[in-house]
């Protein structure tokens, strides 16, 4: 089966999960969409389910009337498509036979690493390389972008969200390497991005490359300087974010002792350094 590249883009809300995705899309050998929710995968998986034990079913009936076995359920692609009627602008099938091994498919969705083993059991049959895509940002700021875009939780919430996010991420890998488990794990660190003395050699040696392979650095040039951050805080309200923390939030993120264990956990796993407060 020549199937093309899978891509899923994950991570944390407001680590420019948009923004990556955009200037992955920007490539013309690429068909991402969403955004789809995570608590989708449940229902395509059930859908799944259905349409399997009904291929398999009729697949038996045609071998009782000798008309010869149908072509193999290809899961994996149906739950593709599956997966893209449940984004937020529902997409069309994929035309599979018009795509080839060096064509690049998937979607976007903040937090699927929750659900990282159902995303493997949906997705992992995929015969070409499978690229997961974790985006993420320093914590402080991650959790103002989210309060400036109308999460009106506290910091204490915040924090109960994201753990989970970054123990998922940490498992997942740890299991992807144990079990030789097939897909291409990449962090995307969107400070790292956007502090970077050269953001073309970023984006280049981060995702075109792996995606596109080395040839790809005209089209990453092309794709930042046609694609623009459309999601950030102020071309959406108009507003900036907010740029500091109160004294209680900041005391807060930096004595939790669950939230440090975590990132501690994160960047051994990742030979990173993720900050949960941005140096001054």
């Amino acid at each position: 089966m020549n199937d093309p590249k899978l891509c899923i883009i994950g991570g944390s809300p407001r680590s420019g999960t948009r923004n990556f995705a955009d200037l992955i899309s920007a490539h013309p050998d690429t068909q991402l969409f969403g955004e789809v929710g995570h608590y989708a995968l449940p229902k395509v998986k059930g859908a799944l389910e259905e349409m399997a034990a009904y291929h398999a079913e009729e697949t038996s009936r045609r071998t009782l009337r000798g008309r010869g076995r149908q072509k193999k359920f290809a899961s994996h692609r149906v739950a593709l498509t599956l997966t893209g009627m449940y984004a937020k602008s529902p997409q069309m099938p994929f035309n599979f036979n018009a795509l080839t091994s060096r064509h690049v498919v998937g979607f976007k969705t903040p937090q699927i690493e929750k659900r990282w083993r159902l995303m493997n059991e949906l997705y992992g049959e995929f015969e070409n390389e499978r690229h997961f895509f974790f985006c993420i940002r320093n914590l402080d700021q991650n959790f103002l972008s989210l309060h400036s875009r109308g999460w009106r939780k506290d910091v204490e919430e915040y924090v109960e969200r994201l753990l989970p996010l970054l123990q998922s991420i940490v498992k997942f890998k740890a299991w992807n390497e144990s079990k030789d488990g097939g897909w291409q794990i990449h962090l995307l660190h969107l400070n790292a991005f956007l502090d970077a003395a050269s953001r073309e050699d970023w984006l280049f040696d981060r995702v075109y490359r792996p995606l596109f392979g080395g040839d790809a650095r005209q089209p990453a040039a092309q794709a930042l300087a046609s694609t623009s951050n459309r999601n950030s805080t102020l071309n959406v309200t108009g507003k900036p974010a907010r740029s500091e923390l109160t004294d209680e939030e900041q005391n807060f993120l930096t004595n939790s002792a669950e939230l440090k264990e975590a990132v501690e956990r994160f960047n051994a796993a990742f030979n990173t350094d993720l900050p949960i407060l941005t140096p001054k």
